[in-house]
């Protein structure tokens, strides 16, 4: 999988599939205020997981995501998600899927 450290910021990903090694989510995002759009992640049993700030997920498809209590203000917008675990007070969900049923669009607090 890939994963975007600590400390690295401000990136986009457009249009990516990354896979796990077998030991990590295929998407592992430390790092703060990355865009990600139309990406891919659909293979392991935590194909996404977020621990850091303000990163948003455009489009794309992710199978089971993760948001930690530690992220603050991630953002999904008209991605397909198929589960969500969402341990963050911030978490900012807006015309998302799960298969063909939309998702309830939900604000847990404002983003600043």
């Amino acid at each position: 999988g890939a994963r975007i450290r600590t400390g690295s910021y401000r990136n986009t990903f457009s249009d990516m599939d990354n896979e796990d090694n077998g030991t990590s989510a295929d998407w592992l995002v430390e790092g703060d205020d990355n865009v990600f759009e139309n990406c891919l992640a659909a293979i392991s049993s935590t194909s996404l997981s977020v621990t850091g700030d303000r990163n948003r997920f455009i489009g794309g498809f992710y199978d089971n995501a993760l948001v930690d209590a530690s992220a603050s203000y991630t953002v999904f917008e008209d991605a397909e998600i198929t589960s969500l675990t969402d341990s963050s007070a911030t978490t900012r969900v807006i015309r998302c899927h799960t298969g063909a049923t939309q998702r309830a669009n939900r604000m847990r607090a404002a983003i600043r």
